[in-house]
């Protein structure tokens, strides 16, 4: 994957495409930042139920009508990865914000295809751009000048807390202090780069797995709303602190993850050096392909049910919230995805707080959406409307 995911301009950087020293040291350095913004506290959560209350609010203007919130939910969740990275959120018709928005989607739709070039290299010398690899090329550039714009912008220090502010901060520090380091400039955009493919298409294509799961399954759709009324009611919004009661609403999130398997071949990654697995040689430099879908669709792990969307195999006999070691949405090993706890923040608050105020009903009663995707780096559901009611 590196081959041409990776820009000859920013080598080995950021977290996704880097390995070795530049990788631990810019993920160790994300993590610190993220977690002095607080990560795994009530902090983070605060900022993501910030902009969770303008999704809703979006979502209100579309009642009763047939809507595709597709791009609604993945504008949303871009402005919280906006709201970490440059310290301030944007309105969801900002034409930059948009535009962002609309390049995450391109870069991860044609990244699959042009993989295949990965492991056939000759293929890149084909006449016309069969492959989609001058486009992706061309979409990763604009991204990156329109990030860099971005970067610029929090220079004054007048943002308030961000990423980007802090990243350089610590950059500057380690410089005088003659320390020697990965990080630098073109560290950083990569860095950010990074972050918004990461933290916007996972999300939001879970969201829309998620509804259109409980278009197919009204009676699940009704459970998780029957234990937020419960637990939480209907006077207040769902928070952070309400996850460990709504045990249903998780085991859903997870059934979710299990099933859609939104990154079946999660990320390429390349063997460090000659392993011996069962007879079978792979050397050093050899492109690793990860099948998550062989654990996660595994009717051994999972029952005859495999393929059948159903929370209760999440929640044990006294009711508690099982997370068998064989779940590993996120991946696994040491370059499994480091926003997992912010992913998994984002995708509570978003989902409590839809499912409190709204039920999704298909367009046309009784005929839902059909089960199907486009598969990029994501699975994503095809487009599809949904008619949104107020429960309030």
């Amino acid at each position: 994957m590196r081959r041409h995911f990776q820009m000859t301009e920013l080598p080995q950087s950021g977290v996704v495409a880097s390995s070795g020293r530049t990788w631990k040291e810019h993920r160790s350095v994300s993590l610190q930042i993220l977690r002095n913004f607080g990560l795994g506290k009530n902090i983070l959560a605060e900022r993501i139920q910030e902009e969770v209350s303008f999704y809703i609010s979006s979502l209100s203007e579309c009642l009763g009508r047939p809507t595709d919130i597709k791009l609604m939910t993945t504008i949303s969740t871009s402005n919280i990865i906006c709201s970490i990275m440059f310290g301030q959120r944007f309105d969801y018709t900002d034409p930059s914000l948009v535009k962002l928005t609309f390049l995450v989607d391109s870069i991860f739709r044609t990244f699959q295809l042009n993989g295949v070039v990965n492991f056939i290299p000759v293929l890149q010398y084909l006449p016309g751009d069969l492959f989609h690899l001058k486009k992706l090329e061309a979409d990763v550039q604009e991204m990156l000048r329109l990030l860099s714009v971005f970067i610029e912008a929090c220079r004054d220090g007048n943002k308030g807390d961000n990423l980007v502010t802090e990243y350089l901060q610590e950059l500057s520090r380690r410089k005088e202090n003659g320390a020697d380091t990965t990080m630098c400039e073109n560290g950083l955009k990569r860095l950010v780069f990074d972050f918004f493919n990461a933290g916007t298409e996972p999300t939001s294509t879970t969201i829309d797995w998620f509804v259109l799961y409980m278009l197919h399954h009204p009676d699940v759709q009704k459970k998780v709303f029957d234990e937020i009324n419960e637990h939480v009611g209907t006077e207040r919004e769902p928070n952070i602190r309400d996850k460990p009661n709504l045990t249903y609403l998780n085991a859903a999130i997870m059934e979710t993850q299990r099933l859609a398997s939104i990154a079946p071949y999660s990320l390429v990654h390349t063997c460090p050096r000659d392993v011996n697995i069962r007879g079978y040689t792979i050397p050093k430099g050899t492109y690793i392909t990860p099948s998550l879908d062989s654990v996660l669709h595994d009717a051994k792990i999972w029952g005859n049910d495999v393929m059948s969307f159903r929370p209760e195999r999440f929640i044990d006999q006294e009711g508690k919230l099982l997370t068998p070691e064989q779940f590993v949405p996120f991946g696994v090993g040491k370059r499994d995805c480091f926003g997992e706890s912010m992913a998994k923040a984002e995708l509570f608050l978003y989902l409590s707080n839809i499912f409190q105020k709204f039920e999704f009903r298909p367009t046309e009663q009784g005929n839902p959406p059909p089960l199907k995707y486009h598969l990029g780096v994501t699975a994503v559901p095809l487009p599809y409307h949904v008619r949104i009611v107020s429960r309030i």
